[in-house]
């Protein structure tokens, strides 16, 4: 069974993926206003590698989504699966 963080984590990086998708930017230029690399972009979208509260405000302020909701979002999602 897979742990209730995971599933946050990989929620969480669904949806980063998709306002960049909806913002029709690519990973590189994500990596490159985030100051990351773009695999660093692709492990937090894939839900592979965790964020920091620090590194998910940035990532959503770029993004323009709301951090809190967010998680709310992700939260709410892996409680029902």
């Amino acid at each position: 069974m897979i742990e209730r963080a995971e599933l946050i984590h990989r929620r969480l990086g669904s949806e980063l993926r998709a306002a960049r998708e909806e913002k029709g930017w690519t990973l590189d230029e994500v990596a490159e206003a985030l100051n990351i690399s773009a695999a660093t972009v692709s492990r937090r979208e894939n839900g592979v590698t965790t964020m920091s509260i620090k590194a998910l405000a940035a990532h959503c302020n770029l993004l323009e989504c709301d951090p809190l909701e967010l998680l709310r979002w992700a939260i709410r999602w892996a409680d029902a699966n």
